[in-house]
């Protein structure tokens, strides 16, 4: 009975030296993302804020818009408008062509 015992304390030694090991590689999987992930939650933020408040959406969609007319000119960025536009309505159609179950 003692000999049992002694085994089944000899293999809980070993899967906790395991999991203590484990444990090791978690954190140091945490470490590494944390930044990327601190990143990822502001950006996740300021679109709540944005989403939320919509004339400062307006506010710096007016800013980026000022800014790209005084660096490339107004007919870039109306045809850089328009693309953007064309893109929009292409990836909504093969959307709902794919939500739709063709």
């Amino acid at each position: 009975m003692s000999n049992q015992l002694d085994d089944i304390m000899q293999k809980r030694a070993v899967l906790l030296a395991r999991i203590a090991g484990h444990r090791e590689l978690i954190a140091a999987a945490g470490a590494r993302l944390k930044m990327p992930l601190a990143v990822a939650d502001q950006g996740f933020a300021l679109g709540r804020y944005l989403r939320s408040s919509p004339l400062s959406l307006a506010g710096v969609a007016g800013v980026v818009t000022l800014v790209a007319i005084k660096r490339r000119g107004m007919i870039a960025v109306v045809a850089g408008a328009l693309r953007l536009w064309n893109y929009y309505k292409m990836i909504k159609v093969v959307t709902t062509r794919m939500t739709s179950g063709r």
